[in-house]
Order: structure tokens, then C-alpha cells, then sequence
């Protein structure tokens, strides 16, 4: 009998164990205690998709994320953390502690929840942390991991006052930017309609300070809405002739990543009328951007016939994931005999055999 009753409040503990509500708080509680990294690994998958809810969840969220550096949890952290209700503004207090804190990983996180919760008693702090003059260009001249990550924290802070106040944070990410250049990409990521003529200005600039700012920005990936809002404008400059280089190049990928079909249609014609080489060169870096089946024909054709043995390489490359496995495998054989560059015909012969088995 004493065994048996032993083996019910077992089973009753096991049951119960299950039957426990998953919460953030269990979740980084298994991922601490675990010895087992298959276990710390699914704890982690789980802490992602489920949202901090109470102030212990906060709590032992913002303790795994700086107690533990590796970038599996801080992600999964700040995934869950994204997954808050926004209307829970009770753990605005908690994240505004956070942020006061003069450790930058705690600070960091504290940001992270006062930008998801919008907590207006935040504001302040945030500003006044983005306000800070910059110790460094950027992180890469820090020479400490503290400074690394106090760089980043103001970074970051900068990030969030432009998600947050939108076209009113843009005189002073500009003035930052003087000093870090790479805060450009704020600028570009959340703020491109307002942010353009001041790139397309800095890239025609002789200042290579100036010109950093451009390339911070102009290469940043930005949301395929804004580059559709603006799209007209930007066609405009890769039309330019006179317009630098830089941004011509820069905004025809931006264009051909987000142009629609009938968009990509407008550019194959548009680029099959270009007499002016520069321009034909930015509207073909437009098509390849689209990765469009209707660009395969100007492709091919710039596989075979380009002058330069390095983009015919690169419209090879491309063309393997785009067309079918027979029809690819009959340019390569036309190349393998046509080819003028003997590294080219080496590689395609290589790429041959396989297919040839």
C-alpha cells in the first residue's frame, strides 16, 4: 500500500507538472537548471512565441537576457518581449527602472520594453540617453566590450526615438550621424521619404565624412512600402546621368527589389531603349535586383555577351536559381564552347560534371 500510494502522488506531481501554465518565467526557470542543451534549445523555441505578461516574467526575462550574452537567448528574449500587449502598461515602471540602469545590457533591455509599450513616463529617459555625444565613430573603435556595448545602447536608443516621434527625431539623428556615421541607417530604415534628399546630398558630397553618411544609409534595406511610396522620385535619380553614382546604383536595387510586375515590365522595356551605357548598367542592376522571371531573357543575354568576364560570371550564378535545371544546364553548355575567359570555362566545365554523372 505505501508503494502504491507513493506511485499516485508521483504520477499526481507529474500531471500537475503538465499541467502547469508554460509562462516566460518557467520557461527561463527550465532553460537556467536544464543540463541538457536539447532541452535549453526548446525552452528557448518556446520562450520566443509566448509574450512576458506579469512583472516576474519581466523580470526573469530581463535576468536571462543579461546573464546570458549568447545571441539564441538574447534573441528569444527580445522576441517574446515583442510579443507584449501593448495595453499592458503596468510593466511600464519596471522597463523604465531597467532603462535608468547604468549597466548597458540592462539599460538595452529596458529600452527594448519601454519602445513596445510606447510608455509615455519613458520618453524622457530615452531622449536623454540618445542626446549623449558619442565616445566613438563606432563600435568597431571601442576598446572595451563595455564601451562596445555602451556605443550600441545609444544606438539603439537613437533607433527607438525614431520608431517612436517619428520625422521629429530627424534633426538630431542627423547631428548624431556627424559623429557616427552608421546612424544614417536609422535614418534610412525608419525615416527614407524624409531622409532621401539629404543621402542623395551627402552622396554628392566631396566630404568623405559626408560620403560615409551616404553609404551608411543608401545601403540599408528598407521596408518595401516606403521604397513603393517613393518610387517615382527614385527612378528619376537612376535616370540621372548626372546623379552620383553611388545613389544611382544603391536606389536601383532598392527599386528593383520592390518593383511590382508591372513595374518590372516598365524597366526591361525602358532599359531595352537605353543608347547611354551608365544608365543601361543601373537599370540591369534593377532587373537582377528583382530576381523576376521576366529578367531571365536579359540575363541570359548578359551571360553570353557582357565584357567584362566577372558579370557574366555574376548573371551565370544568378541564373541557376531562376531557370529551369534542363534549360540552365543548355547555357552551360553553350558557354562551356563560348565562353572567351578561360577561368570561366573552367568553372562551368566544373559545374558541368555532375549534371553530366
Amino acid at each position: 500500500m505505501p508503494a502504491r500510494i507513493a506511485l499516485s502522488l508521483a504520477l499526481s506531481a507529474l500531471a500537475a507538472q503538465f499541467e502547469a501554465p508554460i509562462t516566460v518565467t518557467s520557461l527561463s526557470q527550465t532553460f537556467i537548471e536544464s543540463v541538457d542543451e536539447g532541452d535549453k534549445r526548446r525552452a528557448l523555441d518556446h520562450l520566443a512565441r509566448i509574450p512576458i505578461m506579469t512583472a516576474r516574467d519581466a523580470q526573469s526575462a530581463h535576468d536571462l537576457f543579461v546573464r546570458f550574452p549568447d545571441r539564441p537567448v538574447r534573441e528569444a528574449v527580445l522576441a517574446s518581449l515583442e510579443r507584449m500587449d501593448r495595453q499592458n502598461q503596468a510593466l511600464g515602471s519596471f522597463f523604465l527602472r531597467c532603462l535608468q540602469d547604468p549597466e548597458p545590457e540592462s539599460a538595452l533591455f529596458g529600452l527594448r520594453g519601454a519602445l513596445r509599450l510606447r510608455h509615455a513616463d519613458a520618453l524622457p529617459a530615452v531622449r536623454s540617453l540618445a542626446k549623449r555625444k558619442f565616445a566613438f565613430a563606432g563600435p568597431q573603435e571601442a576598446p572595451l566590450i563595455s564601451d562596445k556595448n555602451a556605443w550600441w545602447l545609444q544606438y539603439e536608443a537613437l533607433s527607438a526615438l525614431a520608431q517612436w516621434e517619428g520625422s521629429a527625431a530627424l534633426d538630431l539623428l542627423v547631428k548624431q550621424s556627424r559623429r557616427a556615421p552608421a546612424v544614417a541607417q536609422i535614418m534610412a530604415r525608419y525615416l527614407w521619404k524624409e531622409s532621401l534628399p539629404l543621402l542623395a546630398r551627402w552622396s554628392a558630397s566631396r566630404s568623405n565624412d559626408d560620403l560615409e553618411r551616404a553609404r551608411e544609409g543608401l545601403s540599408t534595406v528598407i521596408p518595401l512600402d516606403a521604397i513603393q511610396a517613393g518610387y517615382e522620385p527614385m527612378l528619376a535619380w537612376v535616370r540621372d546621368p548626372k546623379a552620383p553614382r553611388l545613389l544611382r546604383h544603391q536606389l536601383a536595387l532598392k527599386l528593383g527589389l520592390a518593383a511590382s510586375d508591372e513595374q518590372v515590365d516598365s524597366l526591361i522595356k525602358e532599359h531595352a531603349d537605353l543608347a547611354d551605357p551608365e544608365t543601361r548598367l543601373m537599370f540591369e542592376a534593377a532587373l537582377f535586383a528583382s530576381r523576376h522571371p521576366k529578367v531571365i531573357p536579359v540575363l541570359v543575354r548578359y551571360a553570353k555577351e557582357n565584357p567584362n568576364p566577372s558579370l557574366r560570371a555574376g548573371a551565370r550564378a544568378q541564373l541557376k536559381d531562376m531557370m529551369d535545371p534542363k534549360e540552365y544546364r543548355e547555357l552551360l553548355e553553350w558557354l562551356a564552347a563560348n565562353d572567351p575567359d578561360p577561368e570561366n570555362r573552367r568553372e562551368i566545365t566544373e559545374e558541368l560534371k555532375p549534371a553530366a554523372r
